[in-house]
């Protein structure tokens, strides 16, 4: 591994509401937030919504009473004037918000007393015994305590360590894996549910679920009541692969946070939004290409803010970081935070992934790769063989071929012909396709994807293969290899042969 050393960033007074503490009382940005009690145990969600006479009682209170408001989190007794400094920041998006990667060891540790988090999802609420909407201290998974590590969780982190010791940091999250932009849309997150159908409707909507299904109401209800101890300081995004390459997106990203500055009450100069790239294409990224829109995201909104994603490792799901990446995001997050708010600071030495694979080629030999005794009918779903005719079936939505456990290298030859028999009933149909992919990874792979449509019979050129989103397919290491149907009609291999 490579290693290199950013030297510190110094930047103009942008906003010094948030990192001057001159002000040890700044002012709630909301005159009529909702009462909350931050320590109250129990899962009842009405414990958070005042009765009448509770707001009445809450508009009276003087700023005397409120320096008196106590935390107690996790037996960590936070000192009465830190709630009214609080640093607040929004955090939402998807699954690289809500975290992929497991919380390893290194993760759990060091966590400071002085980093909270709101509790707002609702299986949250009775897995830490506390009301929705109250804080607990910052340990990791912050999104739900299903998920993993998030840029939030190293970017807190790294703000605690150059912020006054009697400051707090709350991160309120709303992230939702799998969700496209219109799920935060104060407009459309409704619409958005609803049409959520299958085979996402159970999983997708579940995680909905845990916001009321309308993610965009609950991060206003939280973020009202996390203006009682302090101000919103800034939004985090980390969504684009649900929308990806989409010439819009920056734009829907506008309507959002103008929504979000509205009914909040927030100074858009006070409040900027930082968003992050998705995973890059030499990392393994299937959705690099909407990097490129997100880069102009500051040309409709001026206070928003690109954070590089360069180097950080992904899975081999091309989707999601590693934890490391998410750690080296997530203290970028936090470099441009400082930066904005005028806190001289040093960038920590970060790993750069430099991928050492001295032997890219798979182990199988190409004149070993379609043994059809070892052909497989349910690698997605459940599908029928009969290996004296070479006759298959998927199940709906299928895929039946090969997979290749240390890969299969195809790179001697330069074309891979696939025969059918042409009574089989799947030709013509939605979709049906040859598939190769260069990862050893199903679902979320890269795919150079080959249609039958009419055809009997596709060719496929090794040497120029590309997936989808447009990166290249290598055929020294192929993992995968065999067909995708709608299911139910029957499929018969005549000849699968290498030619050059």
């Amino acid at each position: 591994m490579k290693k290199i050393l950013i030297a510190a960033l110094f930047a103009a007074l942008l906003f010094p509401s948030c990192g001057d503490d001159d002000n040890d009382e700044p002012t709630p940005q909301n005159n009529n937030p909702e009462n909350v009690t931050p320590d109250t145990p129990g899962n009842d969600e009405n414990n958070s919504k005042p009765d009448e006479e509770n707001k009445n009682n809450e508009n009276n209170k003087t700023d005397e009473d409120n320096k008196n408001i106590e935390i107690t989190i996790d037996d960590v007794e936070i000192p009465a004037d830190r709630p009214r400094n609080m640093k607040i920041f929004l955090c939402f998006g998807q699954s690289n918000m809500e975290g992929n990667a497991a919380v390893e060891d290194q993760d759990r540790q060091n966590v400071p007393n002085n980093m909270l988090n709101m509790i707002v999802a609702k299986d949250d609420a009775k897995h830490y015994g506390q009301s929705r909407y109250t804080w607990r201290k910052a340990d990791p998974p912050l999104a739900r305590y299903t998920t993993g590590l998030t840029p939030a969780d190293y970017f807190g982190r790294k703000l605690c360590e150059y912020l006054p010791q009697n400051d707090t940091i709350g991160i309120v999250m709303v992230a939702i894996g799998g969700s496209a932009i219109e799920g935060f849309d104060k407009d459309k997150c409704e619409s958005y549910y609803k049409s959520i159908k299958f085979p996402n409707d159970g999983w997708l909507k579940g995680y909905f679920d845990q916001y009321d299904a309308n993610p965009y109401k609950v991060l206003v209800k939280a973020a009202k009541v996390a203006q009682q101890y302090g101000k919103i300081c800034g939004i985090l995004l980390h969504q684009g692969e649900s929308n990806n390459g989409q010439s819009d997106w920056p734009n829907k990203v506008k309507k959002i946070y103008n929504d979000l500055v509205s009914d909040l009450g927030l100074d858009p100069s006070e409040c900027p939004l930082l968003a992050g790239e998705t995973l890059r294409e030499d990392m393994g990224g299937c959705c690099s290409w909407h990097n490129t829109v997100i880069a102009k995201l500051p040309n409709v909104l001026p206070n928003s803010y690109v954070i590089s994603s360069e180097s950080c490792p992904g899975k081999d799901d091309a989707l999601h970081f590693l934890a490391s990446g998410y750690r080296t995001i997530g203290r970028r997050y936090a470099y441009k935070m400082l930066e904005l708010m005028n806190i001289p600071y040093e960038e920590e030495v970060e790993e750069i992934f430099v991928d050492e694979d001295t032997d890219p080629a798979g182990k199988v030999a190409k004149e070993d790769a379609f043994d059809f005794s070892k052909f497989d009918p349910s690698i997605w779903d459940q599908g029928t063989y009969d290996a004296d005719t070479k006759t298959f079936q998927t199940g709906q939505y299928g895929f039946a071929g090969w997979h290749f456990d240390e890969g299969a290298d195809f790179s001697s030859a330069k074309y891979l012909v696939v025969e059918l028999d042409p009574s089989s009933a799947a030709i013509g149909t939605y979709e049906f396709s040859f598939r190769l992919y260069d990862k050893d990874v199903y679902i979320g792979g890269n795919a150079a994807i080959f249609r039958f449509g009419s055809n009997s019979t596709v060719k496929i050129d090794l040497e120029n293969m590309r997936g989808e989103n447009g990166k290249r397919v290598y055929p020294t290491h192929i993992f995968y290899a065999g067909f995708w149907t709608m299911g139910g009609s029957d499929v018969i291999i005549k000849d699968i042969r290498f030619e050059n």
